[in-house]
Order: C-alpha cells, then sequence, then structure tokens
C-alpha cells in the first residue's frame, strides 16, 4: 500500500514562511528596543522636571516630653461675646 500526500508543499513555501517568521521577531525586537530607549528617556526628563520640595522637615526634639497636654478644639465658637 502506498502512500499519497494530499498536499506537497514545495521548498519555496517554507522558505517564504520561515523569512517571515523571521521578520516579524526581528521587527517586534527592534520596536520593543524603541519603546525601551523612549522610556528611559521620558523616565530622564521626569527626574529633570521634579520640583524641590517647598518646605523642610521639622527636626524632631532631642528627647519629647513624657506628657504633652492635649489639643483642645472647641467645637463650637464662643458667641457670647459678640
Amino acid at each position: 500500500m502506498s502512500q499519497e500526500y494530499k498536499q506537497i508543499k514545495s521548498y519555496t513555501y517554507y522558505l517564504f514562511w520561515g523569512a517571515a517568521t523571521i521578520a516579524v521577531v526581528v521587527g517586534q525586537m527592534q520596536i520593543s528596543k524603541g519603546l525601551y530607549a523612549l522610556s528611559e528617556s521620558i523616565e530622564r526628563s521626569a527626574w529633570q522636571l521634579r520640583p524641590e520640595p517647598r518646605f523642610s522637615p521639622v527636626p524632631m526634639p532631642a528627647e519629647p516630653d513624657p506628657y504633652m497636654e492635649p489639643l483642645y478644639i472647641e467645637p463650637y465658637p464662643d458667641i457670647s461675646n459678640y
């Protein structure tokens, strides 16, 4: 019993699809390299545009008081003096 080939693909078929696959992979690599360079450039620019802080941090006292009075905020303003 001899085998019949239902589809015979030529050398050019495999050459074409191999070249197309390689072209797609190389193109994706170039795009990823370009996007990486773009993100690095944006990151450098963002660091240059970052504003300076507008305040200095408040230094902590050398030894904190063991007891600090609580801050009292009157819930309603005193209007008896008006």
